[in-house]
């Protein structure tokens, strides 16, 4: 930008005085007149500095280096220049704040500890919908040999998933997913309520393992939700990554407002910037909070 300002001056100083000279009377034609215009001409050319284009490289190779350094790679110059306009940066949660790696934290059983671990034990090592939560739940309780007889997996449509197997000691039909989903076939769902709540304060995940009946998963082709007992709530916790209150301090400081984008529960998220020690007020907006906004708008 400033050499576009910088030429377009000269260009506009070099036409006042060719009409200046004209006016006085020299002529473009004559050598010695064209001299003494050729030396204004280099005069105002001068104002744009021969060097100024070799110094914008020298910046941008020296703010390529310096980035590279904190482990950032620059795939164009210009993102040097362009970076430096950014007043909001929108983020995930996985990989800035937390290390994208699930642990164990603890679990609530309804039934026999023996057979709750048990039935875990299955479900995790039998479902085909194999995730980060789910090998944080083999880490902690091993694996087992069993016979899967029948499956759902699970989707984001449904939201739940379930598995019927069969080892030594019976034949298990368990269910896993959203709470939200399984909640109403799940017989005293308050209680449950109040540990999610518990947990998410604390900044957990929780998955809720339940088990119903020796039924057929799927009637029609359709998956079926049959009523179930709980079997227990496991709280998951997310390593938080050792750097993150700098890494988030850093936009802080140079006045940039962040936007965390998660698809976890909203209160466990605020319970994760506590853990961290992240400094800064918060607005949370869930999505069916910003579904309605959005609709407002419109």
């Amino acid at each position: 930008i400033l050499t576009g300002i910088l030429t377009g001056i000269a260009f506009f100083l070099m036409l006042m005085s060719v009409i200046v000279l004209l006016l006085k009377g020299y002529n473009l034609f004559d050598s010695s007149d064209l001299d003494d215009i050729l030396e204004i001409f280099v005069v105002c050319l001068d104002i744009v500095p021969v060097a100024l284009f070799l110094l914008i490289t020298l910046t941008y190779m020296i703010a390529a280096i310096r980035m590279a350094d904190s482990g950032v790679l620059l795939q164009r110059f210009n993102s040097v220049e362009s970076i430096s306009h950014v007043d909001t940066v929108c983020m995930d949660k996985t990989g800035t704040i937390t290390t994208n790696n699930l642990l164990f934290e603890s679990a609530r059983y309804f039934v026999d500890d023996e057979d709750a671990e048990r039935m875990i034990r299955l479900f995790a090592n039998m479902t085909g919908s194999k995730n980060r939560t789910v090998a944080s739940l083999m880490d902690h309780y091993g694996q087992v040999d069993a016979e899967l007889l029948e499956e759902i997996q699970f989707s984001s449509a449904r939201k739940f998933s379930a598995v019927k197997v069969k080892d030594d000691s019976g034949t298990y039909t368990l269910y896993s997913g959203a709470w939200n989903v399984l909640r109403e076939h799940t017989s005293g769902p308050e209680r449950i309520d109040d540990i999610i709540a518990e947990e998410s304060s604390k900044g957990l995940r929780t998955l809720v393992i339940c088990s119903s009946d020796d039924r057929p998963l799927y009637v029609d082709d359709e998956p079926c939700l049959y009523d179930m007992e709980p079997i227990a709530v496991v709280s998951i916790r997310d390593e938080v990554r050792a750097d993150c209150r700098e890494t988030i301090e850093v936009f802080l400081q140079n006045g940039m407002d962040l936007k965390v984008i998660s698809g976890d529960d909203p209160v466990t998220v605020d319970a994760l910037f506590k853990i961290a020690d992240i400094p800064g007020d918060r607005n949370i907006i869930s999505g069916p909070e910003d579904k309605h906004l959005r609709k407002d708008e419109t």
